[in-house]
């Protein structure tokens, strides 16, 4: 209701300093909403409307979400699976949970590019997306409490805080789980994983 009607008094507005000022309620009532629903999705989750999905889907759709979401397109790079691939997911659920991880590497300090790739676990069967940056790397506390809701290392001005804890319960409503990682070299790997009787078809084994 307040972005609603913010935005009609915006369209109204002729004055730059007043529709400035429209712009930030509009701005902040869609913050508050994400808030809202960010929230209630931790404490009172839907049930996931799984069907058969392909995972080149799911990659190259986060893949676009997050360079958008983030207003950094051309900076993923997404490494093409088996196209016969598929996950029994609720496909918006698992899109929205590997774009959280996306977005949380590219903002990530010193973050250029970011990769992103689904592979088979050869241990046991489980399909593991993994998301890769290469910044400066988590610290020790950050580790520690990366997917605690609200935590946040980043300066002044950061996000919510939210969205490693939002994608880990996406991912636990399928039966997952979600984990962070040092990347060899620099930087973090924050991994997704489903079990392997929600994968089917062919991708190269990885241990």
């Amino acid at each position: 209701i307040i972005s609603g009607r913010a935005q009609m008094l915006r369209r109204k507005l002729r004055d730059a300093e007043q529709t400035e000022a429209a712009d930030a309620i509009v701005h902040a009532a869609q913050d508050l909403s994400d808030l809202i629903s960010c929230l209630n999705l931790l404490a009172n989750p839907p049930e996931p409307a799984s069907v058969w999905t392909s995972v080149q889907d799911l990659l190259t759709d986060a893949a676009k979400g997050a360079g958008s979401k983030a207003g950094a397109s051309g900076r993923v790079r997404v490494q093409p699976p088996d196209s016969r691939t598929q996950v029994d997911v609720d496909g918006r659920m698992l899109t929205d949970a590997l774009t959280e991880l996306i977005v949380n590497a590219l903002e990530a300090p010193e973050s250029e590019i970011v990769s992103i790739r689904a592979e088979t676990s050869a241990l046991d069967g489980r399909l593991v997306f993994r998301v890769e940056d290469r910044g400066a790397g988590l610290s020790p506390r950050a580790m520690r409490h990366a997917f605690d809701p609200f935590f946040s290392e980043k300066p002044a001005g950061r996000k919510r805080g939210l969205g490693l804890a939002r994608a880990r319960r996406l991912a636990d409503l399928h039966a997952g789980g979600v984990a962070l990682a040092p990347r060899e070299g620099g930087g973090t790997v924050a991994s997704l994983w489903l079990p392997a009787e929600r994968v089917r078809g062919g991708l190269i084994e990885a241990a």
